[in-house]
């Protein structure tokens, strides 16, 4: 299971985000998606998203967790987080 991503507002003028969290297969397609739009956090403040995903117990090797996050315009303002599964 996949409970929950955690980000922090890092930037004291950082805008407000769209964080997108995805598991995706090693084939690239999207097995689970979340989207949360995080607005008026204050500074060196964090958030967490719930997710409570299940993991496919046939999940492949090559599969990953991406967390990007966005600004309104959809511009990257945060560098993507991935985490690779290996068996």
């Amino acid at each position: 299971t996949v409970d929950s991503v955690s980000v922090r507002k890092q930037y004291v003028n950082a805008p407000d985000a769209k964080v997108t969290i995805k598991l995706v297969g090693a084939d690239g397609n999207a097995i689970n998606t979340k989207e949360e739009t995080l607005s008026g956090m204050e500074y060196n403040t964090s958030k967490t998203i719930t997710l409570n995903w299940t993991v496919p117990s046939d999940l492949a090797s090559g599969s990953y967790i991406e967390v990007s996050i966005t600004d309104a315009g959809g511009n990257a303002i945060a560098t993507v987080y991935k985490l690779t599964y290996s068996k």
